[in-house]
Formats: C-alpha cells, structure tokens, sequence
C-alpha cells in the first residue's frame, strides 16, 4: 500500500524492489509452511523474487538471470528448474492480466554485425561500459557516505528521516524547475523512453542522448 502511494504520487522510486521483496516473502512463506530444508527456502524465496522480475516488467529471461546471478548460492538443476518454472509460470499469468506490451516502444534499429562496426563505434561502445561501471560504483559509495552522514543526526530514525524527506523534496522541486516534471518525477520510465525516442529537450540530456542514438542507429 506504501509504495503504491509513493508510485502514484510521482516519489522517484522504481517497482523493483517492491515486487522483489514481495515475491521472496511469498517464497518464504511457503517453504515455512511447508517446513522445507533451509536450502528450500533460498530456492523458493529466489524462485519467488525472480517470478515477481517476470511478471512485473514482462521478462522471464530477465527474472531468471536475477534470481540466478544475484540470489541463489549455487546453480544446478534442483535450483535453476523451479526457479525456470515461476518465472515461466509468473509471466503467463502476468500477461494474461496485464497484457503482452512491451514497457517502452522501441524505434526501428539496424544492428550490424560487431565485425563490421568502425573501431571508434567499439570504443565508443567499451567507454560506455566502463563509465557506467564507474557511475554504479559512485553510486554505491554514495549510499554508504549519506547512511554515515544521517546517522550522525540527533534526534533518532524519524528526525533523520524526515531530514532526508525534506532535502530530497527540496532537490526535487529544484530539478523539476530546471528539467521539468517527467524528467525527475516518477519511476524513470519516461526518461528512458525519451532517450528511445530522441525527444529529450533538457539541455543537460539532449546532447549525450542524440549521439548515443546516433551510435545505435548506424
């Protein structure tokens, strides 16, 4: 109900982890119930987060790599098969209900044989790999600096909390003004759309994303 509220009020948070945490505390709670092993457990609490990825988002791949790649400790047939069968399962019922659609439209693409690609479009291409890998663990070192920095506020979890709220209300409101709501608001699914479609009018965005689509488009 809380991130349903958080979603359709426009906070910039994302459905991921929602429906993980909801999809491994019902694979939980059937391995309880049904009193299995603790190595049980993790396959259906991996089998349960992985299926919510599928339906969800409309990727069965994409719920099998997560649960494989990020939950289970080990791969074999015992863990990898029920994990196959939810995520399959997850994303019949899914598109039954919600529809086959993808989550963005995506343009018409030529994509060329890698062997045929210039070598500034392959170093394009690795210097966007890295750079992400450098952004990703900024971000991850950002987590741990703000948790140490707000723990050093008096007042106890709620004070802090509300700190956080208001600063980041603040920096919300700012953004909005500079980039406009769709850009800042929301779950990011517009922006990405936007960077699909090239229609990006921020100047700090427009730029960056025109020559990325141009890369792919050749």
């Amino acid at each position: 109900m809380t991130i349903c509220l958080a979603i359709g009020t426009g906070s910039s948070v994302g459905r991921e982890g929602p429906i993980i945490l909801i999809g491994a505390s019902v694979g939980s709670m059937i391995a309880r119930a049904l009193r299995l092993s603790a190595s049980q457990k993790i396959t259906l609490l991996s089998a349960g987060a992985g299926a919510g990825i599928a339906a969800t988002f409309n990727t069965p791949l994409g719920g099998v790599l997560f649960a494989v790649e990020i939950l289970l400790p080990e791969f074999s047939h015992s863990t990898f098969l029920p994990v196959l069968l939810a995520t399959g399962s997850a994303t019949y019922v899914g598109r039954r209900l919600l529809g086959a659609a993808s989550v963005f439209s995506l343009p018409p693409l030529e994509t060329p044989l890698l062997s045929n690609a210039p070598p500034l479009d392959l170093l394009m291409i690795a210097s966007i790999g890295v750079a992400c890998g450098l952004a990703a663990w900024l971000f991850i070192r950002s987590l741990s600096l703000f948790e140490e920095i707000f723990r050093l506020v008096p007042g106890g979890a709620y004070v802090q909390m509300t700190v956080g709220m208001a600063i980041l209300g603040a920096m919300m409101v700012g953004f909005t003004r500079y980039y406009g709501a769709p850009l800042v608001n929301g779950v990011g699914y517009g922006v990405i759309q936007s960077i699909l479609a090239d229609d990006l009018t921020a100047p700090a965005f427009s730029s960056s994303c025109s020559r990325l689509n141009c890369l792919l488009r050749r």
